[in-house]
């Protein structure tokens, strides 16, 4: 279930790079996606 929710978390960063590369939000775009990479991964991988 974890693989899904991640995997589910990295289609919408696809989704959200896709509509806001087309807006050319460029900045926001990085800042979204990364922000819901780190959601999507376990906290403990950074330590």
């Amino acid at each position: 279930m974890e693989a899904a929710g991640t995997a589910f978390s990295w289609a919408t960063a696809l989704l959200i790079f896709v509509v806001a590369g087309n807006g050319g939000l460029l900045l926001p775009m990085i800042a979204v996606v990364v922000a819901i990479a780190l959601l999507g991964m376990p906290v403990t991988s950074f330590r």
